[in-house]
């Protein structure tokens, strides 16, 4: 289930606040919430990656269907 941002759940402003605390690991995969969990992490790691150790999983066990899944989890 996928929930809009609202003053009670606003992923963009939770990965700020973690990141403010000192959170440096962030975790995701294509298949969290539909790509949405890429999205939201993309919107705050704009201006921040450096600050982030980013982990992605992919579903696929090839190495070029594995590429493919990293360069569109980078968009």
């Amino acid at each position: 289930m996928q929930l809009p941002p609202s003053p009670d759940h606003d992923p963009v402003a939770i990965a700020e606040t973690a990141l403010n605390l000192g959170v440096a690991y962030f975790d995701t995969a294509p298949a969290y919430s539909n790509g949405q969990s890429e999205t939201n992490y993309g919107q705050v790691l704009a201006r921040r990656r450096k600050e982030v150790f980013l982990a992605t999983k992919t579903g696929d066990r090839t190495h070029e269907g594995t590429l493919r899944s990293i360069e569109q989890s980078l968009k």
